[in-house]
């Protein structure tokens, strides 16, 4: 009886069963036919910089109501959206890219400071223009754009992770097109094949602020001078209709054209718009969000230019349901899920190889990579991998792909060292005007030569020309491949001015002329500290310039003089630094220390027996716009009589900002400050960062005796300051004010806290 009834109930269920799949198989069937019988649809993404997040609006529309996309061409921005797009990501996700990605590191090749190599980090106290030209026989040699691209390429190859293997754009989940320019012969190319990461990035390279791209012996760069709204290329892909979004500005009025900036963004606006003019009218429809006023690297404002492209999508939205391009929502989802990418599982990896260095040698490389074979990809430590051996300062472009194997995936790191190079020059500027003192200038001029050999030799020499005028020359040889210990001989040459005061008011001026040549061997401890010690010899001499000597003589009290006399200098060093900034320039975090110690000895052909130790130590912690920071610096005589040519000094901008620099001098010294700064305003990219205001108080005070040290005797002073972190250095203008109403007016340009 139970069987019957089982029986009884089963077979209309099945019959039920059998029905709804015919129904649904027919449904299936009908649908596939109206989409195969459906106008096919093409979207061409003009280019635009910033204001292509619109964009993503117009994407999130089309999702929306149903109206789907079976082809895509961008160029420039549309070249990113759209290729992004047709990885298989919806407009959400794409949203989530633009508005978590930090686009103003991203526009910067440097990485973070705290992954450069410690030398990289010491040039970065230099202040040096943020241009790096290469030296080539008597020729200097510019790099073929400003930045290389390399971050945003980091950053593109791992959001198209998941379509990696696909070589034919066709093949997409939604078929693609780039489009980019043939500098050398000024045609348009149409990227269909091939690394789609290349294609994007060759795209969107702006002539002279992003660098070309090199791809089958075709130099190309930012498709938008030869086709920036791709509506034939879209409708050659094989679609019937086509949707073109131009996100791009009309002519600016002559009142608007008051910088050269302002005028070469016109002449690039003149060239788009005139192809854009014969390529439009093919379009069936064409947006034009209202993104007027975003510059190109304006991207902070990435939701409401993403309104905007969506307000233009709804204008224009009773046109497309009048063309009938929605579906029905049961196919548009079916549709929409066939171009989904699969979710990208981080695999195994089974090895990792450097590929594309010449000179460099690949063991220096691989002992900067921390991703292992037997681990999961790490895409975080990749990323950090990537940083370190960029921050070696060799490479134009350092970059990864993934190459299927045996249980998993080989990580390739692909490596291009610098075009320009090997040979380096770099400028800087030191500029400081003092009421009290005067004007002082400075040009630097950096002159590097690097990989001298497999083991990365460097010749550096910085040479000063000005009041303080200067020449450093250092050779430094690491001894392994992994650059943990060095020697170093190296020369300096100086000669500056040096003022001699008493009770605030200057009574001479000496000539201060010094050869110095010293022999290191060091080592360093990560990329953030470096130790050395060596010998030193040389000799120096102080001239009387004007005024009267007084304050100088010999350091044991005696009235014998220490000017005009040449004096012989030699013994041992030793440093330890420490660098953990994040920035050189206005930190926002981190911290640096140093100290610094030296035993003169007359059997080394020293005049003098004396040691000097002297050291400092400095922290900063940001929080939103505002920064803290803490610093101390202070030195001693062990005990022992420090002629007053070595003797510790404190005054200047610095350093008891009231002072006059380097007005108190003596055999012990300290200083602490605890100041404060706060960032106002962002300044344009072309001119620098940010605009900062902020101030510090300082107490200090120099010694000639250990037992006079006491904190009731130190001197204290306030200083306020507005500055800029600008292309040519940190510019400060800044009061200081000490007791007895002792005040200083300083301006300043290269030099730092």
């Amino acid at each position: 009886m139970t069987g019957i009834v089982r029986r009884s109930i089963a077979i209309p269920l099945l019959c039920t069963l059998v029905l709804a799949l015919s129904a649904a198989a027919r449904a299936d069937g009908d649908a596939a036919r109206d989409h195969a019988a459906r106008p096919k649809i093409g979207l061409a993404l003009s280019g635009g910089g910033a204001k292509g997040c619109a964009h993503v609006g117009v994407l999130r529309v089309l999702e929306r109501h149903n109206i789907p996309v079976d082809y895509i061409a961008g160029t420039s921005m549309g070249a990113v959206i759209g290729g992004l797009y047709a990885a298989g990501y919806d407009a959400d996700q794409l949203e989530t890219f633009l508005t978590t990605a930090d686009w103003t590191d991203l526009m910067v090749d440097e990485p973070k400071r705290t992954q450069k190599s410690f030398r990289r980090k010491e040039e970065d106290r230099l202040y040096l223009f943020d241009i790096e030209l290469g030296q080539q026989g008597w020729k200097l040699k510019m790099p073929r754009g400003y930045r290389q691209g390399r971050k945003f390429t980091n950053l593109l190859r791992e959001w198209t992770l998941p379509v990696a293997g696909v070589r034919s754009f066709d093949k997409l989940p939604i078929p693609f097109r780039a489009v980019a320019t043939d500098i050398a012969r000024g045609e348009m190319v149409v990227l269909e094949d091939g690394d789609l990461v290349q294609a994007i990035r060759a795209s969107m390279a702006i002539p002279g602020a992003i660098a070309p791209v090199m791809r089958r012996g075709i130099l190309l760069v930012d498709g938008g001078t030869t086709l920036n709204v791709p509506v034939e290329v879209v409708r050659a892909m094989g679609a019937d209709i086509v949707i073109a979004v131009d996100i791009s500005e009309g002519y600016k009025p002559v009142e608007e054209l008051d910088s050269s900036i302002a005028i070469t963004n016109q002449l690039i606006n003149m060239i788009t718009r005139e192809n854009m003019e014969k390529s439009l009218p093919g379009a069936d429809l064409v947006l034009l969000p209202a993104v007027k006023g975003t510059g190109t690297l304006d991207f902070s404002d990435v939701p409401g230019l993403i309104a905007a492209g969506e307000a233009e999508a709804l204008r224009v939205l009773p046109r497309m349901e009048g063309l009938d391009l929605p579906l029905p929502g049961e196919a548009y989802r079916g549709f929409r899920a066939g171009q989904q990418a699969p979710p990208f599982v981080p695999p195994m990896v089974t090895s990792v190889r450097v590929e594309g260095q010449q000179r460099v040698d690949q063991r220096t490389l691989l002992s900067r990579i921390d991703m292992r074979p037997g681990a999961y990809l790490d895409l975080d430590v990749l990323h950090n991998d990537l940083a370190r051996i960029y921050g070696l300062g060799y490479f134009q472009m350092v970059d990864f792909s993934l190459e299927p194997a045996k249980d998993g995936v080989a990580v390739v790191i692909s490596v291009r060292e610098k075009e320009w190079g090997p040979n380096y020059v770099r400028f800087g500027l030191n500029f400081q005007i003092d009421e009290n003192r005067g004007t002082t200038f400075g040009f630097n001029v950096l002159h590097n030569v690097t990989m001298i050999n497999r083991r990365g030799a460097e010749l550096r020499s910085l040479l000063t020309i000005g009041q303080e005028g200067s020449i450093n020359t250092e050779f430094y040889q690491p001894l392994d491949y992994a650059g943990r210990f060095f020697v170093s001989p190296g020369l300096a040459l100086s000669s500056r001015p040096v003022d001699a005061y008493v009770d605030g008011h200057k009574i001479a001026e000496f000539d201060e002329d010094v050869a110095m040549g010293a022999f290191d061997v060091g080592m360093n401890i990560g990329r953030s500290t470096e130790l050395r010690a060596g010998l030193y010899y040389g000799a120096a001499r102080l001239s009387l310039d004007t005024g009267s000597p007084e304050l100088f003589s010999s350091g044991d009290d005696s009235s014998s003089p220490v000017y005009d006399e040449d004096l012989s200098l030699g013994g041992l060093h030793a440093e330890a630094r420490l660098d953990r900034l994040d920035r050189v320039t206005f930190p926002r975090h981190g911290y640096m220390a140093m100290a610094e110690y030296f035993l003169s000895r007359e059997e080394v052909g020293a005049d003098d027996d004396y040691q000097r130790l002297g050291g400092g130590v400095s922290t900063f912690f940001s929080r939103g716009r505002h920064t803290l920071f803490v610093t101390f610096e202070g030195g001693t005589s062990l005990g022992s009589p420090v002629p007053l040519y070595h003797q510790f000094t404190l005054g200047g901008l610095f350093s008891l900002a009231g002072y006059h620099d380097q007005e108190l001098r003596g055999r012990y010294s300290g200083v602490g400050q605890i100041g404060y700064y706060a960032s106002l305003w962002p300044l344009p990219s072309s001119l620098g960062q940010n605009v900062y205001f902020g101030g510090w108080i300082e107490a200090g005070n120099v010694w000639n005796d250990s037992s006079d040290i006491a904190l009731d005797d130190l001197r204290e002073t306030l200083a306020l300051l507005v500055g800029a972190d600008t292309v040519v250095g940190p510019i400060y203008l800044a009061w200081g004010l000490a007791e007895d109403d002792r005040s200083k007016l300083y301006l300043s340009i290269g030099r730092g806290f």
